[in-house]
């Protein structure tokens, strides 16, 4: 006789897996609490870490320079192999922010609550913060660009961006930016606008960074409204890319119209290497500006080529008006950015008082204290004028 096979195996009950069941759920409601428990320790330790790293960096620094602008501070810890604005907390909700008036780094939680160094809690209160990453008041941003986009951006009291860095881009056809009347105006403070858009190009101009602003550009066929607004502590300049170009603190490049109404801009820096100005960059052929009631006050205009008090350039076929125009305290000086304006050389003065600097063997319109740069054809027919005003 054949020999039967045994093939009853015993398997779990259904008994028995429920209770293998409930005993998993048990631990991994015990031990994922602990788990995550220590990943945020972990984080938040690597945060502390990192303050600490960036702090050095910046107390040996100091010892070598004046630190005035959060581009300052940027450009010293880059130096240093830290890339601020890609250097984020591993904890969630954290950023980091540099207080200017310390010239230190601090780690704040998402209720605004500051949980490193210790040692400065209890000193930043009251101080100016500038966000590392360019996020700061994320609110604010997307309050303004969900508002632009649909018609207008009608701000009350004082708006402070720490250090939030912010391109606005409105697409409706005719978008306002500011206070609602002139009695009361709104204020932005501590806004950073410091890159625009990368352009393809080609030879010199490639990835240039072009359209720094609080409206990166006007778009042709769009009407752009800023009034009853005071912009107080604006850096508005690529802080890491020398060849940066269209660069103004209202506005980077003006394709379309644009107003600019009873508008005061202090305590504000604005840079780039071309097409500078403290209140636009450059207006194109297509682009129509209208100003009336504004005031500029301890403002510095730092650039090269095609750089001005108040814009950098204006082609051939634009519109520009203005009116009743302020300037207290306001410099333009060359940008610590060019390198081709280095060689004392390389510039020359005219007739008129304008500067020019040769770059490649041709004349290119250099910084002027006088309020813009008019093209009437070729580079070499550019001249600089205080308008009339």
């Amino acid at each position: 006789n054949k020999k039967m096979r045994n093939t009853n195996k015993k398997g779990f009950t259904i008994v028995e897996l429920v209770v293998v069941v409930a005993v998993i759920a048990i631990l991994a409601a015990v031990l994922i609490p602990t788990f995550s428990g220590v990943i945020a320790k972990a984080n938040l330790s690597a945060d502390q870490k990192a303050v600490r790293d960036m702090n050095t960096v910046l107390a040996m620094e100091e010892v070598k320079e004046n630190i005035l602008l959060i581009s300052d501070a940027k450009n010293n810890l880059a130096k240093n192999g830290i890339d601020a604005e890609n250097y984020k907390p591993l904890s969630s909700g954290y950023e980091f922010f540099w207080v200017e008036e310390l010239n230190r780094i601090i780690l704040v939680d998402d209720k605004d609550a500051v949980v490193y160094p210790e040692n400065l809690i209890d000193s930043v209160g009251g101080k100016t913060w500038w966000s590392l990453s360019g996020e700061g008041n994320t609110a604010a941003i997307d309050t303004m660009n969900t508002h632009l986009n649909t018609g207008s951006v009608v701000l009350s009291g004082t708006t402070d961006m720490k250090g939030a860095s912010i391109n606005l881009k409105p697409t409706a056809a005719n978008s306002t930016i500011g206070g609602a009347n002139a009695s009361a105006p709104a204020v932005i403070e501590n806004v950073v606008s410091d890159e625009g858009s990368k352009v393809n190009a080609t030879g010199d101009y490639v990835d240039y960074t072009y359209y720094a602003g609080l409206i990166s550009v006007v778009e042709k066929d769009t009407v752009v409204t800023v009034q009853n607004l005071v912009i107080d502590g604006a850096i508005i300049g690529d802080t890491t890319n020398p060849d940066s170009a269209r660069t103004g603190i209202i506005a980077g490049q003006v394709d379309g119209t644009l107003y600019i109404k009873n508008v005061t801009i202090k305590n504000s820096t604005v840079f780039a290497a071309y097409r500078v100005g403290a209140l636009i960059g450059s207006v194109s052929a297509t682009g129509k500006v209208y100003i009336e009631d504004v005031t500029i006050e301890n403002t510095t205009v730092k650039g090269g080529t095609l750089t001005a008090a108040l814009i950098g350039q204006i082609l051939p076929g634009s519109v520009v008006d203005m009116t009743n125009i302020k300037k207290t305290n306001v410099s333009v000086v060359a940008s610590e950015f060019n390198k081709a304006e280095t060689d004392a050389s390389k510039i020359t003065t005219d007739a008129n008082g304008d500067k020019w600097v040769d770059l490649n063997g041709t004349n290119y319109p250099y910084l002027s204290d006088k309020d813009y740069w008019v093209g009437t054809g070729s580079w070499s027919s550019y001249y600089a004028t205080s308008g009339n005003h």
